[in-house]
């Protein structure tokens, strides 16, 4: 029977067992730094540990500050006895020793308090870096606004937000109106003009436009050149005007309402036609062959009384063969098949005089424009397809379609719908439009502006959905002409119908003619210069020495402004009331005085007093001969003509000179010197010469 005597030795810390303790492996362990980030200085702290035993703690800015530390297996407590505190800033706070994996080490529980004793906010970061001050990041948190801050968790109410119509960089984020208002809503009228009152000239047939000039006159400009193609015409004066394309050979009219007293000139003087004429019928031909074309003055009739027309027109070619001309008489003609232009309502089918007829197609579907009626606003659109068309989509630009019908497309069933710039149509059942020629549909124009052109998105289809070859003709009407369409720019274009965004205008100050992208410079001149180099303002002046832009203050000739001439002037030194005893030192200064030295050889200088320098407060030095005089309270002597400094000495000879002198100005610059003679010193025990006069003759006494 066992009795309870089993020893199965000590478990040691890793759950293994062994007989004696001291067999059982070594424990792991090493040291954690724990670090600090503070913006307050730390009087105290503790915290918890876990994940690793503490066995210790030391080190860091804690030991630094002579705090007391202590530690159990999981708590690190540390404080001040004396008052110090860790000043705010970043390091290691603690050094902890532990067992078990370091890297395993995690504080919590973190009590951190000031030099009042108060907790300090703070946060714990990756287990061992503490960070005081709160985790809340201030800032604006609508994404809405310009200065949106992702990273801030409360909004401390500094949103800011672009204004109405702009973005937060300052641009107009919605249309810009006519007077330059982003988001205004003025308009341009008809006329061109920002918030215009629109066509408000009424013309004879009370129809409004912009001016006055733009009423239908009926009239003719009387340019022969603006005439239709073979046509003539005479004016009350008698000057035979023509327009042909084709070149004239010869000519013979009737002249109504006046009679003919002369004829030559015009062109068919100048190509040497041989021109004759009686009182109501001239005539001109070429002798070699010369013929006339163009538009211009044919022939001048001098005149008595006024032409009213020219009637038995012959005009021929250099063949003989007859050209058909017309007379002009100012506008009243309308176009007509036969005139030569594939014009109004025209086409090959209704007049192949004018209009060419179409080539042969060469693709599965060739689609042009025919029978444009320009009143009624309507165009077929000619199709010749050689193979089955289930569907198609037409765009056009230049002019808005106001509806789509009729044709081929109709008769199919097809479902017909319109944009104002796409035709589309298919059939919903299978129907197609089998090989044929002839309309394929007729469109009504909302506004012909003048041209209408296939774009090259147009498709047509066939049952599969499959593309089929296609050949566009050309436009209806004139082609589009690019340019600038704006009456008010410089470089309006009036040919032109479609805006090609060229439109530039002449900045403020500066006109059309000065080109585009002329500026007016900082003296209001257009593409001018501004001020020159060296100049003040945009007259020419320069700045004067004082730095008035064309002030008349000048440099004096001591590089002086303003000054006058003098400050260059040397310092005179001089001796005065001079005895046996005592002297004065006199100076003539133009500037202030800073300053002297000098010797007086001659003497022995025993006490130095008054005059300017005293005044100043000047001190000064002296030895043997030689005395330096200098301002401690930086007053200097000013400009004048006195005094300097009275001398009292022994003489040491028969007269006192200025050696080595120097006198500086309030820039401690030594200026130039004027040095006086030497002076002779008197001798108390010497009698005085008597100077010849009977005057100065002791008195009762004879000579």
């Amino acid at each position: 029977a066992d009795d309870g005597s089993c020893d199965y030795g000590t478990m040691c810390w890793d759950g293994s067992y062994e007989c004696d303790a001291s067999d059982c492996p070594d424990q792991p362990g090493g040291t954690v730094e724990i670090n600090y980030n503070s913006d307050t200085d730390i009087a105290g702290f503790q915290f918890n540990v876990t994940g690793v035993t503490v066995t210790g703690a030391s080190g860091g800015a804690a030991e630094a500050a002579g705090f007391m530390i202590s530690s159990s297996a999981s708590t690190v407590l540390g404080f001040s006895l004396s008052g110090e505190t860790i000043p705010a800033g970043s390091g290691v706070l603690v050094v902890l020793d532990v067992e078990g994996d370091a890297s395993a080490a995690c504080i919590g529980d973190v009590i951190l308090s000031d030099a009042a004793g108060a907790s300090i906010e703070q946060m714990v970061e990756d287990c061992v870096n503490i960070t005081t001050g709160s985790s809340d990041v201030e800032g604006c948190t609508d994404m809405d606004a310009c200065n949106y801050n992702a990273d801030a968790t409360v909004d401390d109410g500094s949103c800011a937000y672009a204004e109405e119509n702009y973005d937060c960089d300052g641009n107009c984020t919605a249309e810009i109106d006519c007077t330059g208002e982003c988001g205004g809503d003025a308009m341009e009228d008809e006329c061109g003009e920002c918030n215009g009152p629109g066509a408000d000239v009424m013309c004879e047939d009370g129809s409004y436009v912009c001016d006055a000039a733009d009423c239908d006159s009926g009239g003719w400009d009387g340019d022969a050149c603006t005439m239709p193609d073979h046509t003539v015409h005479v004016t009350s004066s008698g000057s035979v005007l023509f327009n042909s394309s084709t070149p004239v050979a010869g000519f013979q009219m009737n002249l109504d309402g006046a009679t003919i007293l002369s004829s030559g000139g015009g062109m068919a003087g100048d190509a040497g036609f041989m021109i004759s004429s009686s009182a109501t019928t001239f005539l001109g031909f070429s002798l070699d062959g010369s013929t006339i074309d163009g538009c211009g003055t044919m022939v001048e009739l001098e005149l008595d009384g006024e032409a009213t027309g020219l009637s038995g027109i012959i005009i021929s070619d250099s063949d003989g063969i007859l050209i058909p001309f017309e007379y002009y008489n100012g506008g009243d003609m309308e176009p007509y098949c036969g005139d030569g232009e594939c014009n109004g309502d025209e086409d090959n089918a209704s007049c192949p005089e004018d209009c060419e007829a179409p080539g042969e197609c060469e693709t599965d579907v060739c689609l042009s424009y025919s029978n444009f009626n320009e009143s009624a606003g309507t165009v077929d659109l000619h199709m010749v397809n050689t193979v089955d068309v289930a569907g198609f989509q037409i765009e056009l630009e230049g002019s808005t379609i106001a509806s789509a019908a009729g044709g081929f497309a109709e008769a199919a069933g097809f479902m017909i719908s319109n944009s104002a710039t796409m035709v589309l149509g298919f059939s919903v059942t299978g129907a197609v439009i089998p090989p044929s020629t002839g309309n394929l549909i007729t469109l009504t124009f909302d506004s012909y502006n003048g041209y209408a052109c296939f774009l090259e998105s147009t498709t047509f289809s066939d049952a599969g959905a499959g593309a089929l070859s296609l050949t566009l003709g050309g436009c209806l009407g004139d082609e589009p002409i690019p340019g600038c369409t704006d009456s008010s720019a410089c470089n309006y274009n009036p040919d032109a119908n479609t805006d090609d965004g060229s439109c530039w205008l002449a900045s403020e100050g500066c006109e059309c003619s000065d080109g585009e992208g002329s500026v007016v410079d900082e003296c209001g001149v257009c593409n001018g210069d501004g001020i020159g180099d060296g100049e003040c303002d945009c007259e020419g002046n320069v700045d004067d020495c004082a730095g008035v832009c064309g002030g008349d203050t000048e440099v004096d000739p001591c590089g002086v402004c303003d000054g006058d001439g003098t400050s260059c002037d040397p310092v005179s030194l001089s001796f005065s009331n001079v005895t046996s005893n005592s002297l004065d030192v006199v100076m003539d200064n133009p500037m202030p005085v800073a300053g002297f030295q000098m010797e007086l050889p001659g003497i022995n200088i025993s006490s130095i007093s008054g005059g300017t320098s005293g005044a100043q407060g000047f001190s000064i030095s002296f030895a043997g001969s030689t005395l330096v005089g200098f301002t401690l309270s930086g007053d200097d002597i000013p400009v004048g003509n006195a005094v300097l400094f009275s001398v009292g000495f022994t003489a040491e000879g028969d007269e006192v000179c200025f050696q080595d002198a120097i006198v500086s100005d309030e820039n401690g610059v030594g200026t130039d010197l004027d040095l006086g003679d030497c002076a002779g010193l008197e001798d108390d025990d010497c009698e005085e010469a008597w100077d010849g006069d009977a005057c100065s003759m002791d008195n009762n006494s004879i000579h």
